[in-house]
Protein backbone atom coordinates (compact mmCIF):
# COMPACT_ATOMS: atom_id res chain seq x y z
CA UNK A 1 0.00 0.00 0.00
CA UNK A 2 1.54 3.36 -1.02
CA UNK A 3 2.43 5.45 2.03
CA UNK A 4 5.05 7.78 3.44
CA UNK A 5 6.55 4.80 5.29
CA UNK A 6 6.92 2.83 2.06
CA UNK A 7 8.53 5.83 0.38
CA UNK A 8 11.08 6.18 3.18
CA UNK A 9 11.85 2.44 3.06
CA UNK A 10 12.40 2.58 -0.71
CA UNK A 11 14.78 5.50 -0.31
CA UNK A 12 17.00 3.22 1.76
CA UNK A 13 16.80 0.11 -0.38
CA UNK A 14 16.36 1.45 -3.93
CA UNK A 15 16.09 5.25 -4.33
CA UNK A 16 15.64 4.98 -8.10
CA UNK A 17 12.60 2.78 -7.56
CA UNK A 18 11.30 5.20 -4.94
CA UNK A 19 11.19 7.98 -7.53
CA UNK A 20 9.61 5.71 -10.12
CA UNK A 21 6.75 4.91 -7.78
CA UNK A 22 6.43 8.32 -6.14
CA UNK A 23 6.56 11.96 -7.21
CA UNK A 24 8.16 14.37 -4.76
CA UNK A 25 6.76 17.92 -4.75
CA UNK A 26 9.10 20.47 -3.17
CA UNK A 27 7.03 23.48 -2.09
CA UNK A 28 9.48 26.36 -2.51
CA UNK A 29 6.81 28.91 -1.59
CA UNK A 30 6.52 27.56 1.94
CA UNK A 31 10.29 27.16 2.26
CA UNK A 32 11.44 30.69 1.50
CA UNK A 33 10.26 32.07 -1.84
CA UNK A 34 9.21 35.71 -2.12
CA UNK A 35 8.46 37.60 -5.36
CA UNK A 36 11.58 39.78 -5.04
CA UNK A 37 13.70 36.70 -4.29
CA UNK A 38 15.37 35.80 -1.04
CA UNK A 39 19.13 35.46 -1.04
CA UNK A 40 20.29 33.41 1.89
CA UNK A 41 22.99 31.09 3.18
CA UNK A 42 22.95 27.35 3.69
CA UNK A 43 20.72 26.54 6.62
CA UNK A 44 18.46 23.99 8.25
CA UNK A 45 14.72 24.17 7.62
CA UNK A 46 12.00 22.12 9.30
CA UNK A 47 9.70 20.30 6.89
CA UNK A 48 7.06 17.61 6.82
CA UNK A 49 6.60 14.92 4.17
CA UNK A 50 2.96 14.16 3.40
CA UNK A 51 1.52 11.43 1.20
CA UNK A 52 -1.06 12.53 -1.38
CA UNK A 53 -2.86 10.73 -4.18
CA UNK A 54 -3.08 13.12 -7.14
CA UNK A 55 -4.82 11.46 -10.06
CA UNK A 56 -2.85 8.29 -10.74
CA UNK A 57 0.32 9.62 -9.12
CA UNK A 58 1.51 8.68 -5.65
CA UNK A 59 2.88 11.99 -4.45
CA UNK A 60 5.00 13.04 -1.50
CA UNK A 61 4.68 16.74 -0.65
CA UNK A 62 7.62 18.32 1.15
CA UNK A 63 6.67 21.64 2.74
CA UNK A 64 7.96 23.85 5.54
CA UNK A 65 6.45 23.23 8.97
CA UNK A 66 7.94 24.32 12.29
CA UNK A 67 6.65 21.08 13.83
CA UNK A 68 8.55 18.95 11.28
CA UNK A 69 12.05 17.53 11.05
CA UNK A 70 15.10 19.41 9.84
CA UNK A 71 16.58 19.11 6.37
CA UNK A 72 19.68 20.79 4.95
CA UNK A 73 18.55 23.57 2.63
CA UNK A 74 20.56 25.53 0.04
CA UNK A 75 18.89 28.71 -1.27
CA UNK A 76 20.48 30.88 -3.94
CA UNK A 77 22.46 34.13 -3.90
CA UNK A 78 22.13 36.63 -6.70
CA UNK A 79 25.12 38.16 -8.47
CA UNK A 80 25.15 41.12 -6.06
CA UNK A 81 25.52 38.62 -3.20
CA UNK A 82 28.43 36.72 -4.85
CA UNK A 83 26.33 34.49 -7.12
CA UNK A 84 27.34 31.34 -5.25
CA UNK A 85 25.68 29.49 -2.39
CA UNK A 86 27.69 26.51 -1.17
CA UNK A 87 27.65 23.77 1.45
CA UNK A 88 29.51 20.61 2.41
CA UNK A 89 27.40 17.62 3.43
CA UNK A 90 28.77 14.65 5.37
CA UNK A 91 27.69 12.11 7.97
CA UNK A 92 26.50 14.74 10.43
CA UNK A 93 23.31 16.74 10.32
CA UNK A 94 20.02 15.92 8.55
CA UNK A 95 19.85 13.03 6.10
CA UNK A 96 17.78 15.00 3.55
CA UNK A 97 18.87 17.96 1.45
CA UNK A 98 17.09 20.29 -0.95
CA UNK A 99 17.82 23.34 -3.03
CA UNK A 100 15.41 26.18 -3.48
CA UNK A 101 13.90 26.38 -6.95
CA UNK A 102 16.47 26.78 -9.74
CA UNK A 103 15.69 28.98 -12.73
CA UNK A 104 18.61 29.73 -15.02
CA UNK A 105 20.87 28.36 -12.29
CA UNK A 106 23.57 25.71 -12.19
CA UNK A 107 23.84 23.05 -9.48
CA UNK A 108 27.25 21.41 -8.96
CA UNK A 109 28.21 18.30 -7.04
CA UNK A 110 31.78 17.51 -6.01
CA UNK A 111 32.27 14.29 -4.06
CA UNK A 112 35.40 14.31 -1.92
CA UNK A 113 36.14 10.65 -2.54
CA UNK A 114 34.71 7.47 -4.02
CA UNK A 115 32.62 6.49 -1.00
CA UNK A 116 30.38 9.58 -1.55
CA UNK A 117 30.11 10.22 2.18
CA UNK A 118 31.34 13.81 1.97
CA UNK A 119 30.24 16.13 -0.83
CA UNK A 120 30.39 19.84 -1.59
CA UNK A 121 27.42 21.28 -3.47
CA UNK A 122 27.07 24.69 -5.13
CA UNK A 123 24.01 26.62 -6.28
CA UNK A 124 25.18 29.16 -8.88
CA UNK A 125 22.92 32.07 -9.81
CA UNK A 126 21.31 32.39 -13.21
CA UNK A 127 21.31 36.20 -13.13
CA UNK A 128 24.99 36.62 -14.05
CA UNK A 129 25.75 39.79 -16.07
CA UNK A 130 26.31 37.82 -19.26
CA UNK A 131 22.75 36.55 -19.21
CA UNK A 132 21.40 33.49 -21.08
CA UNK A 133 24.38 32.95 -23.35
CA UNK A 134 27.93 31.65 -23.40
CA UNK A 135 29.22 34.67 -21.51
CA UNK A 136 26.84 33.96 -18.65
CA UNK A 137 27.87 30.31 -18.65
CA UNK A 138 31.53 31.35 -18.56
CA UNK A 139 30.80 33.56 -15.57
CA UNK A 140 29.26 30.61 -13.74
CA UNK A 141 32.37 28.61 -14.62
CA UNK A 142 34.41 31.15 -12.66
CA UNK A 143 32.07 30.95 -9.66
CA UNK A 144 32.17 27.17 -9.79
CA UNK A 145 35.98 27.10 -9.88
CA UNK A 146 36.13 29.55 -6.98
CA UNK A 147 33.78 27.38 -4.93
CA UNK A 148 35.83 24.27 -5.68
CA UNK A 149 39.11 25.75 -4.47
CA UNK A 150 40.69 23.63 -1.77
CA UNK A 151 38.53 20.57 -2.45
CA UNK A 152 40.22 17.22 -3.08
CA UNK A 153 40.68 16.16 -6.68
CA UNK A 154 38.14 13.51 -7.64
CA UNK A 155 39.14 10.09 -8.85
CA UNK A 156 36.81 9.94 -11.88
CA UNK A 157 34.49 12.35 -13.73
CA UNK A 158 31.46 10.49 -12.37
CA UNK A 159 32.18 12.07 -8.99
CA UNK A 160 31.69 15.58 -10.35
CA UNK A 161 28.25 16.44 -11.71
CA UNK A 162 26.62 19.60 -13.01
CA UNK A 163 22.96 20.34 -13.64
CA UNK A 164 22.23 23.38 -15.80
CA UNK A 165 18.64 24.51 -15.50
CA UNK A 166 16.67 26.56 -18.01
CA UNK A 167 14.67 29.72 -17.51
CA UNK A 168 12.20 29.06 -20.29
CA UNK A 169 12.57 27.01 -23.43
CA UNK A 170 15.45 27.99 -25.67
CA UNK A 171 17.25 30.06 -23.05
CA UNK A 172 19.63 28.50 -20.55
CA UNK A 173 18.98 24.79 -20.60
CA UNK A 174 19.47 22.23 -23.33
CA UNK A 175 19.93 25.12 -25.73
CA UNK A 176 23.22 25.64 -23.92
CA UNK A 177 24.59 22.72 -25.92
CA UNK A 178 24.47 24.96 -28.99
CA UNK A 179 26.45 27.64 -27.19
CA UNK A 180 29.36 25.37 -26.28
CA UNK A 181 30.45 21.77 -26.53
CA UNK A 182 28.24 19.64 -24.32
CA UNK A 183 30.17 18.52 -21.26
CA UNK A 184 29.74 14.85 -20.47
CA UNK A 185 29.17 15.61 -16.79
CA UNK A 186 26.41 18.14 -17.47
CA UNK A 187 22.68 17.56 -17.78
CA UNK A 188 20.78 20.34 -19.58
CA UNK A 189 17.13 21.34 -19.16
CA UNK A 190 14.92 23.65 -21.19
CA UNK A 191 12.28 23.78 -18.49
CA UNK A 192 11.63 26.93 -16.50
CA UNK A 193 12.10 25.57 -12.97
CA UNK A 194 13.75 22.67 -11.21
CA UNK A 195 14.94 21.57 -7.78
CA UNK A 196 17.50 19.10 -6.48
CA UNK A 197 16.80 16.67 -3.65
CA UNK A 198 19.57 14.81 -1.84
CA UNK A 199 19.44 11.85 0.50
CA UNK A 200 22.04 10.21 2.77
CA UNK A 201 21.38 6.50 3.26
CA UNK A 202 22.20 4.47 6.37
CA UNK A 203 25.60 3.59 4.88
CA UNK A 204 26.35 7.32 4.87
CA UNK A 205 26.49 7.82 1.09
CA UNK A 206 24.83 10.83 -0.57
CA UNK A 207 22.80 10.69 -3.79
CA UNK A 208 21.08 13.58 -5.59
CA UNK A 209 18.06 13.75 -7.88
CA UNK A 210 17.00 16.53 -10.25
CA UNK A 211 13.44 17.49 -11.15
CA UNK A 212 11.72 19.81 -13.59
CA UNK A 213 8.53 21.49 -12.39
CA UNK A 214 6.12 24.07 -13.72
CA UNK A 215 5.71 26.32 -10.71
CA UNK A 216 7.15 26.98 -7.28
CA UNK A 217 4.75 24.65 -5.51
CA UNK A 218 6.34 21.74 -7.38
CA UNK A 219 3.21 21.10 -9.43
CA UNK A 220 2.77 20.89 -13.19
CA UNK A 221 3.16 18.66 -16.18
CA UNK A 222 6.47 17.30 -14.95
CA UNK A 223 4.98 16.09 -11.69
CA UNK A 224 4.58 12.44 -12.69
CA UNK A 225 8.14 12.36 -14.00
CA UNK A 226 9.68 14.07 -11.01
CA UNK A 227 13.21 12.71 -10.43
CA UNK A 228 12.76 9.92 -12.97
CA UNK A 229 14.37 11.82 -15.86
CA UNK A 230 17.72 12.58 -14.31
CA UNK A 231 19.54 11.08 -11.42
CA UNK A 232 22.21 13.73 -11.08
CA UNK A 233 24.66 11.15 -9.82
CA UNK A 234 23.77 8.77 -12.65
CA UNK A 235 25.94 7.47 -15.45
CA UNK A 236 27.77 9.86 -17.72
CA UNK A 237 26.65 8.00 -20.82
CA UNK A 238 22.96 8.15 -19.94
CA UNK A 239 22.99 11.82 -18.98
CA UNK A 240 25.16 12.95 -21.87
CA UNK A 241 22.57 11.57 -24.29
CA UNK A 242 19.77 13.73 -22.91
Amino acid sequence: MPSIDEFRALLETDANEAFKQYSLRIDAVSLDYTPDSKHDDFKKVKVVFEYQKLGNANTILMRADTAGKSISYLPWKNTASSGMAKATLDGTGPSCFSTSQLSGCRFCIQYHDADRKTVTVQHLAGDSPGGPNKQGSDERDVWEATGAQGLPATATPTLHRRLSVGAGAGKYGRAGVALRQARPETTYYDGGLAAVFGYRNTAGAWAFYGAETDDRTGAGAGLKNLFSKTQVTGSLKADAAK
